[in-house]
Parts: structure tokens; C-alpha cells; sequence
């Protein structure tokens, strides 16, 4: 192919490759549900749901990036843009098409503002988990360097200061 955005993209081609743009473009929209899950997440220091969220986002990342591959694969190339492929089709694949890339770049949006919201909560988030795990290892802590609890922890004495 020349130009690839003046010729048309045979049906075969385009029944082969709209299924995979329709579930690149469901991961990313789940991905983009899982970003603001995670501002959640982090502004209330739930860290057992942003290890489940996070662990979600990169396995659903994975399979965004093997849609990708597949894409290229089917098309036979990797410089053929979501645009390009709009421009070279035609009819309701076209329009259906068209449809798929504003989805995707809505979705693709959000994650990327997402990310840039909770970049600056999560390194505050653990810049504060930091400090509690240095708390907990000092020398008079309850955990000794070892990590392991100490079996004789100092007895602090209440002291009655009415009296």
C-alpha cells in the first residue's frame, strides 16, 4: 500500500480488526473506571485495594498491549493510526469506526488525567507509609531492626499526676 489513508481497507481486513479495536477500546474503558477507583483508594489509604487495583490495571494493560499487537498483526503494519484506518474505510464500518476512536481517546483521556491527579497522592501516600515504617523500626520501638516483634517491650507506667 501507498498512502494508506487514500485507499480503502478491504472488509476482510476490517471484520478482522473492529473486534479488536471494540475490546482495546472496553479495556481502556475499564482502565479508565480503574483510575478513579484508585484516587479513592489513595485519598482514604486503603492500601489493600490499590494493591487489587493495581494488579487489575497492569494485567488489563497487558492484554491492551496485545490488542495492539494483534492490530499490527492484522493490518500487516504499525504505522497505520486509528485515524487512518477511519479515513480508509468506508460505509457503516467507517462510521462504527469513527465511533471506536472517540470512545478510546475519551477513555485514553481520562486515564491520563487520572494518572496525573493521583501521581502526586500516591507519592504522598507512600512518603507517609515510609515514615510509619521508620517510626515502627527505630531502636525503642516495638520492632527491633530484625522486623520481628520484641518479646520484652518496655512497661511504661502510668503516672497519676492528681495525686
Amino acid at each position: 500500500m501507498g498512502s494508506i489513508s487514500s485507499e480503502i481497507i478491504s472488509d476482510d481486513v476490517l471484520q478482522a480488526v473492529i473486534p479488536v479495536l471494540e475490546r482495546e477500546t472496553a479495556l481502556y474503558c475499564r482502565l479508565a473506571e480503574l483510575a478513579e477507583q484508585e484516587y479513592i483508594a489513595i485519598v482514604e489509604q486503603d492500601v489493600t485495594v490499590l494493591e487489587t487495583i493495581i494488579a487489575e490495571t497492569a494485567k488489563l494493560s497487558q492484554l491492551a498491549r496485545e490488542c495492539e499487537r494483534r492490530r499490527q498483526a492484522i493490518t500487516g503494519t504499525s504505522k497505520l493510526t486509528f485515524g487512518a484506518l477511519v479515513d480508509a474505510s468506508r460505509g457503516t464500518a467507517a462510521e462504527h469506526l469513527g465511533i471506536l476512536r472517540a470512545q478510546l481517546t475519551g477513555y485514553v483521556r481520562k486515564v491520563q488525567a487520572a494518572n496525573e491527579r493521583n501521581r502526586p497522592l500516591l507519592r504522598a501516600l507512600l512518603s507517609f507509609l515510609d515514615e510509619q515504617l521508620n517510626e515502627l523500626l527505630k531502636q525503642n520501638a516495638l520492632y527491633a531492626d530484625t522486623g520481628l516483634a520484641r518479646t520484652h517491650a518496655p512497661v511504661r507506667g502510668l503516672v497519676d499526676r492528681r495525686a
